[in-house]
C-alpha cells in the first residue's frame, strides 16, 4: 500500500489518510485499531485535529485491542525513526 510507505517515511498527510481508510474501510478491512494507531501517531506528529477520531476508535476497540495498542504504536514509531535515520544517512 501506497499510503502506508509514505507513512512511514514520517508523511502526515499519509498517515491521516490511513487513519481515515482503516476507520471508514475504504480500500481496506475496517479496523478500529489500526485507525487509532494511525491516528494518534498522526496527532503525536502535530496533527491535532485526529484526536477525536483516536478517541472515538479507542472506545470501539475490544478490551484485548486496547491492551495492544501501545506495542502496535511502538513497532510503529520504531519504524518511522529507522526511516528517518536511513534518510540522513
Amino acid at each position: 500500500m501506497q499510503a502506508e510507505l509514505h507513512a512511514l517515511e514520517g508523511n502526515l498527510e499519509a498517515m491521516e489518510l490511513l487513519a481515515r481508510r482503516f476507520f471508514d474501510g475504504r480500500g481496506v478491512e475496517q479496523c478500529y485499531l489500526m485507525s487509532y494507531v494511525w491516528s494518534s501517531i498522526a496527532t503525536s506528529h502535530g496533527v491535532k485535529h485526529l484526536g477525536s477520531l483516536s478517541h472515538f476508535c479507542f472506545k470501539k476497540m475490544s478490551h484485548a485491542q486496547q491492551s495492544s495498542v501501545h506495542q502496535h504504536i511502538d513497532t510503529i514509531k520504531g519504524t518511522l525513526a529507522s526511516s528517518v535515520v536511513a534518510s540522513v544517512a
